[in-house]
């Protein structure tokens, strides 16, 4: 099935078979699928974010995974990858501490990407580690993710960039968050 048979990205398609440009990602049976992905909408939410954002938030160098040939060969092809993912550990409940990567999948689909189709903000899986699972992340949380987050080499990054979330069925945009947010802050001075 080629991409533009299939769904652009939604809150619903993102979770099962969507596509950005011409890359098709399918959660279930795209490259790289693993049982997470098989779970995504019970154990994840989801964000819009390029390759260079996705290794900085895991701080590790773009350049060992650009030129991955079977990857590139297979985006060439027109065939379907799963979405790449970040393990993030928010802290606790309430959301106090800093959100933190703890584990990441996906660095040559994400290295492809960027050597195939440029600079594109296409969907990762972001997955709740640690005390917060995915039924006690609020879009407080959602927010944090603008930064400062933790990446793996402990170099806080911030802005992270991250503009899009696809969370408890809806599509959030962070700026809206940050906006109401700060009309809360000024209303109860």
């Amino acid at each position: 099935m080629n991409a533009w048979v299939t769904p652009e990205v939604n809150a619903d398609s993102i979770f099962k078979r969507c596509h950005v440009e011409s890359i098709v990602f399918d959660q279930r049976t795209g490259q790289g699928t693993t049982g997470l992905h098989r779970q995504l909408k019970e154990r994840c939410f989801m964000a819009m974010m390029t390759p260079n954002q996705f290794f900085r938030l895991i701080g590790d160098k773009i350049e060992k995974y650009k030129d991955d040939p079977f990857y590139t060969d297979w985006l060439t092809r027109g065939r379907s990858i799963a979405s790449p993912y970040l393990s993030v550990d928010f802290g606790n409940a309430k959301g106090a501490s800093l959100p933190a990567i703890t584990g990441h999948e996906g660095r040559h689909r994400m290295g492809a990407i960027l050597a195939r189709y440029g600079d594109v903000a296409v969907p990762v899986a972001l997955y709740p580690v640690g005390k917060t699972r995915l039924d006690h992340v609020t879009l407080n949380h959602v927010r944090n993710l603008r930064g400062p987050v933790i990446p793996k080499n402990g170099r806080p990054v911030s802005p992270t960039g991250i503009e899009r979330a696809y969370f408890n069925g809806d599509k959030v945009e962070i700026r809206d968050l940050l906006v109401k947010q700060h009309l809360t802050a000024q209303l109860t001075r």
